[in-house]
């Protein structure tokens, strides 16, 4: 399954890549060199300076988090991880007798559970 979303993802990437284009000639590719010299060209004329939008409504941020609050969802979070580990141990020992691809899904899961980063 992984090799097909592999090179399923490959393959689109190349459409992409294609899709993408280029110029047709040496002369198209000297006219634009830089994307800057034609936005620069363009805004020479503009003067106008920012103006403050009055009906636009400003948001306080969100009140900052306690050091309580945070060690507090945090011993939270380790205890839904160690209950989430028993259970998934527990479901290793049940599926002993399961089909080897079962199998192998119940450890793809352990192990991403066990190692969400990588």
């Amino acid at each position: 399954m992984k090799t097909r979303a592999s090179l399923f993802t490959l393959g689109a990437l190349c459409v992409a890549l294609a899709a993408c284009g280029g110029a047709n000639s040496d002369a198209e590719i000297g006219e634009n060199a830089s994307v800057e010299e034609p936005v620069d060209k363009a805004l020479e004329s503009v003067t106008d300076e920012p103006v403050e939008d009055e009906d636009v409504e400003v948001t306080p941020p969100p009140p900052a988090v306690s050091t309580q609050a945070a060690k507090s969802a945090a011993n939270e979070a380790e205890r839904d991880f160690e209950d989430l580990s028993a259970a998934l141990e527990e479901v290793e020992e049940t599926t002993e007798d399961a089909p080897p691809q079962v199998q192998e899904i119940i450890e793809e899961t352990v192990e991403t559970v066990e190692n969400p980063g990588g």
